[in-house]
């Protein structure tokens, strides 16, 4: 079984989460039948990680609270604080604004007890940031996203969470109009994920479309067109027709030549995608993208923006290239400009 998720890991680490899915539903069946808690804990985290990038939000809610409980039955506090803060960074509406509290005092003080770890201390600052995000503190966020990045410099300055947090850095410097840093720094984070993951990708596209956001967003449309439109080829290709991402890169392509005043591909793009790869124009769709198009969109936080986080042990040796010991990515979808 664990071999079975440690190939549903590589997978997932690859972007092939339509591939790792099986894997991680019959792992968590069979640990479930075993009623092991430790294979419990394991295998319904990484269920409650999938069911994140896959947007099932409900899923993954249900999936970290029983892995929770799991790691708990196990006696491993680390992986129930990691899970905690998962489910904090999860829980986004007002009337869950409590367990995500909760979860986040748990957490706090499952880490002290464990004596402060650094590679669990930086997961705190970037749960915290992702809230104030959320909330629209971007300068706030920015500030904790920073502290969590100083950590991980440290421990391992060619991570992969190095660069979701640089993405989600990015995101803040876009929401505040602090154009040329957020162009700077998706810059850096898609040069990064390149060389970590391989240039097809879902999270190098996903810092492409950042980056053509920022284009966007300065006036640059000659720029920042051809970008998106490579982006949301990329996401077609990485995760399929009928991911919910595919329908928010056409949507915000829409956007984008409704301000060109391109009205016709605007109207195509903003139909569902079957629509689009079918070539057939919607009703008058430039209404709802006129409304859109008022502000442009912001930036997508990293996948890791409601997903879970890694664990935490043998963070330095895991976290380089998918070809050696896969590194977990985190949160990581994306609203506005929805951090990970």
């Amino acid at each position: 079984m664990r071999a079975d998720l440690a190939h549903a890991l590589v997978l997932y680490e690859a972007g092939n989460y339509k591939g790792s899915e099986p894997l991680v539903r019959d792992a968590v069946a069979r640990a479930d039948a075993l009623a092991y808690p430790p294979l419990v804990a394991t295998a319904r985290y990484d269920l409650g990680r999938l069911e994140n990038i896959l947007d099932h939000v409900e899923a993954a809610q249900a999936a970290l609270r029983e892995a929770r409980f799991a790691a708990e039955a196990a006696g491993n506090d680390r992986l129930k604080a990691e899970i905690a803060i998962s489910i904090a960074n999860l829980v986004a509406s007002p009337v869950e604004s409590d367990e995500a509290a909760r979860m986040q005092r748990e957490a706090e003080a499952t880490i002290a007890r464990l004596g402060s770890p650094p590679e669990l201390v930086w997961l705190l600052h970037d749960g915290k940031a992702k809230r104030l995000y959320a909330a629209g503190d971007f300068a706030a966020a920015r500030d904790e996203y920073q502290r969590a990045l100083a950590i991980v410099e440290r421990l391992d300055p060619e991570s992969l969470d190095l660069t979701n947090l640089l993405n989600n850095i990015g995101a803040c410097d876009l929401a505040l109009g602090e154009l040329e840093r957020a162009i700077a720094t998706n810059e850096r984070v898609r040069a990064m994920r390149a060389k970590l993951l391989g240039p097809e990708h879902p999270e190098v596209a996903r810092s492409i479309a950042n980056l053509a956001i920022a284009y966007m967003q300065r006036g640059d449309t000659d720029r920042a067109l051809p970008l998106y439109e490579q982006a949301r080829e990329l996401v077609e290709r990485s995760l399929g027709p009928d991911h919910p991402r595919v329908a928010n890169t056409c949507t915000t392509s829409g956007c984008f030549y409704y301000q060109r005043n391109e009205l016709g591909k605007a109207g195509l793009y903003a139909s569902a995608p079957s629509t689009v790869r079918e070539g057939v124009g919607p009703r008058d769709q430039t209404g709802g993208l006129r409304r859109a198009a008022r502000g442009v969109p912001g930036a997508l936080g990293d996948s890791t923006s409601r997903a879970p986080q890694r664990r935490a042990r043998g963070w330095a040796k895991s976290r380089r290239h998918p070809k050696g010991r896969a590194a977990r990515p985190g949160n990581t979808g994306g609203p506005r400009a929805r951090p990970g």
